[in-house]
């Protein structure tokens, strides 16, 4: 980004370079990713660039990104699924908009405590893995609370169905959902199965003001910075928003599910 912005003010690599007292080569290093930078050098680079107060919001958010690496779904699991959970509020912290899609389970943020132990199970962590990384979880979710952040979750009805623990665990974690759906604090919009889904929403993935985007598949969590790439994400979290029901309508939703899974019983 910081190249990008660089040649959109038509200044070379070098005269950048030279206002910051820094040779050629350490800039090239510092744009190709091979040297770290600190902050306040961020903002000096933004000063002298003339970023805009957007432009510079980007940059720290990016900058705070840079030591958070993607990670297999098996590597998270060995060293620690509670320090993953950190990563991830990490994450949160740095956004104030935070738009979520997910296809086959509840969102973390929305998951209540035995939802959270039935899926770490299913996903094979370790017994003594489990409370520390739900309790990290639900550190994470007092973030819902902070009125400066924007949080528009997207579920897919087949979400209200999957069973992740017993039908017990799954009522429990609807009835809590419905109650989320039915607040103005935050956006829930279930996807109705009859609205279909768009062939692109093929795995979960959460963005982060627009600018950063992590997607989730069974084996992998893939992180996205390109701008052309977080728009192919922005787009179809807009698509499938308008394909979703709120508030009343979702809770709807929800409560033929909760009645479904009860008349199985």
């Amino acid at each position: 980004m910081i190249q990008q912005l660089r040649k959109s003010r038509r200044i070379t690599s070098q005269a950048l370079g030279k206002a910051l007292g820094w040779s050629q080569s350490k800039m090239s290093k510092v744009e190709n990713g091979a040297a770290a930078i600190k902050e306040h050098e961020l903002l000096r680079i933004a000063e002298i660039l003339g970023a805009t107060d957007r432009q510079i919001q980007q940059l720290q958010f990016r900058f705070g990104l840079t030591e958070l690496p993607p990670l297999s779904t098996r590597a998270l699991v060995a060293h620690g699924v509670d320090r993953h959970q950190r990563a991830i509020a990490e994450y949160e912290r740095l956004a104030r908009v935070i738009d979520v899609y997910c296809h086959s389970v509840v969102p973390g943020l929305l998951q209540t405590p035995d939802y959270t132990r039935a899926l770490l199970g299913h996903f094979g962590v370790p017994e003594r893995a489990i409370d520390p990384a739900v309790e990290e979880r639900l550190i994470r979710q007092r973030i819902l609370a902070h009125a400066a952040r924007e949080f528009h979750f997207l579920l897919s009805e087949t979400v209200l169905y999957s069973l992740v623990g017993s039908r017990d665990v799954q009522v429990e974690q609807l009835e809590a959902l419905k109650l989320r759906a039915l607040t103005k604090s935050i956006r829930i919009g279930i996807i109705p199965t009859a609205s279909g889904t768009p062939p692109r929403a093929l795995s979960e993935f959460t963005v982060f003001n627009s600018d950063f985007v992590t997607s989730e598949t069974v084996v992998i969590e893939q992180h996205f910075s390109d701008p052309v790439d977080v728009n192919v994400f922005v787009s179809l979290h807009a698509d499938l928003s308008s394909r979703a029901h709120y508030g009343q309508e979702a809770a709807v939703l929800i409560d033929r599910a909760m009645s479904a899974l009860l008349s199985q019983e």
